[in-house]
């Protein structure tokens, strides 16, 4: 005859092996395993720096400030005198100039008497007679300008690249906000895939002894076919687990990689050495979110696209005022004849625009209405912050309240399997009803692990929207 109490006892075990989490849990501490000589161990801290400095966001975003800071520099030649060189020539078919006496004294008598007289003599002097220039000519100069008054707009344009600037070192500093809360999240994933096959390949060695004393008490006939097929099957739905586990950590690893900028070959040297046990209370984050968003990076773009629209104006209205430049002149060339000359020259140039008010007048009124539309937004996305912070810090609240009710799982589980434990010793509960209580009891945990988790990304992500530092 078949044991009844074996019977119950081995498939109790079989469902611990399958559902309960390992002592690994329990204990806290990390199972080592071997490691290549080349494995490529980091911590959050290290992945974060390496993303910091490699990732494809973050250096296009610090391009991005580099090319803004160049346009600044641009922007500010503006404010020294432009020098420029010049140089021409020409040589024409037929002299350009060609003056006789009629040409000069008209066709009086005295004038034509007069040219009949040269165009006698000149011939036999031989000269000719009439006067003939600018067959060929060249010549070249210097010419330095140095705006006076140009309107503001000098002014004005070097204030709207000094607002690029810092436009492009937020949205640098908004790139690595979240590289670094993408990079913990991806750690976070790698970490609870491994962690989960830690419990699988608990579960596997727990099946693979079961199994053989399944095997054994079969043999002797105090357990049946069924029953040993049973634990058979555990083992194999626990190495498909670690199956796909394996694919999931590997996949995850280089995703990790990949953020981080490193080659997704890396992945296979990676291991991280990180695991987190303890949590802070949110009590250590919190801040007011309304004081909060004045000092968020996206608060202050709203800010530099209303001030952009303001400059923007000004120059609109520079355009239609008066432009007052100084500047000098210096060369050398040949016009007339075949002397060469020297000469240099100062002078001043004023414009007045007297129909440009119009153009600039609509201008400036449609630069108006941008100008309200980007404050209107700046209002309304301000507030959109606030709540957007208000809902993270919910989050994070909600977070650890789940995270308490499940460590007050914990110990009522270990509370009541204690009891179990007693009643089982002295023969007052079956193994059945003990094994359950252990399932429930890491069950828990495993709950608790997953809160935790949880936890850590509500305040990560709040972290990283509000700019409070961890204590």
């Amino acid at each position: 005859m078949h044991s009844p109490q074996i019977k119950i006892s081995l498939r109790s075990i079989v469902l611990c092996a399958v559902l309960m989490l390992p002592g690994v849990y329990m204990s806290g501490q990390v199972i080592s395993s071997s490691k290549d000589s080349t494995a490529l161990v980091l911590t959050l801290q290290e992945c974060i720096t390496i993303a910091s400095g490699e990732n494809v966001n973050v250096k296009n975003a610090n391009l991005d400030y580099l090319s803004a800071r160049m346009l600044k520099k641009e922007a500010f030649t503006h404010y020294f005198p432009s020098v420029s060189m010049m140089a021409g020539g020409f040589h024409a078919l037929n002299p350009l100039l060609k003056l006789g006496t009629s040409d000069i004294l008209g066709t009086s008598d005295m004038a034509m008497n007069l040219n009949y007289y040269i165009e006698t003599v000149a011939p036999m002097l031989g000269i000719k007679p009439y006067y003939e220039a600018l067959g060929n000519a060249y010549m070249t100069f210097v010419n330095l300008t140095q705006p006076v008054f140009a309107g503001g707009r000098i002014v004005n344009s070097n204030k709207l690249a000094s607002l690029g600037v810092e436009a492009a070192s937020l949205n640098e500093s908004i790139a690595k906000r979240d590289v670094v809360t993408d990079i913990e999240k991806k750690y976070l994933l790698v970490v609870s895939l491994e962690e989960k096959m830690k419990v699988v390949e608990s579960g596997i060695a727990l099946t693979d002894s079961l199994y053989k004393d399944a095997f054994s008490a079969r043999a002797s006939g105090l357990m049946t076919q069924s029953e040993l097929e049973s634990v058979s099957l555990a083992r194999h739905d626990l190495k498909a687990k670690r199956i796909k586990l394996k694919g999931g950590i590997m996949l995850a690893r280089m995703d990790l990689c990949n953020a981080m900028g490193l080659k997704s070959s890396e992945a296979l040297n990676l291991s991280l050495s990180d695991r987190f046990d303890t949590c802070l209370s949110p009590e250590q984050y919190y801040q007011d979110p309304a004081a909060l968003v004045y000092s968020m990076e996206e608060a202050r773009l709203l800010g530099l696209a209303v001030e952009q629209k303001q400059l923007e104006k000004k120059l609109a209205m520079g355009e239609a005022l008066p432009q007052l430049a100084v500047g000098a002149a210096y060369g050398y060339g040949k016009f007339i004849g075949s002397t060469q000359r020297q000469n240099g020259l100062v002078y001043a140039t004023l414009k007045i625009p007297l129909t440009d008010w119009s153009v600039a007048g609509v201008k400036m009124k449609s630069i108006e209405y941008q100008l309200q539309k980007a404050d209107n937004q700046r209002e309304y996305l301000s507030s959109m912050l606030e709540l957007q912070l208000r809902q993270l810090w919910v989050e994070v609240e909600s977070a650890w309240e789940e995270l308490q009710l499940n460590n007050e799982k914990v110990e009522h589980s270990r509370h009541l399997l204690e009891i179990s434990s007693k009643n089982l010793s002295v023969g007052m509960e079956t193994m059945s009803s003990y094994m359950q209580k252990q399932v429930d009891l890491n069950t828990a945990l495993c709950d608790r692990v997953d809160a935790s988790i949880a936890y850590r990304n509500a305040v990560a992500a709040f972290v990283a929207r509000s700019g409070v530092n961890n204590k």
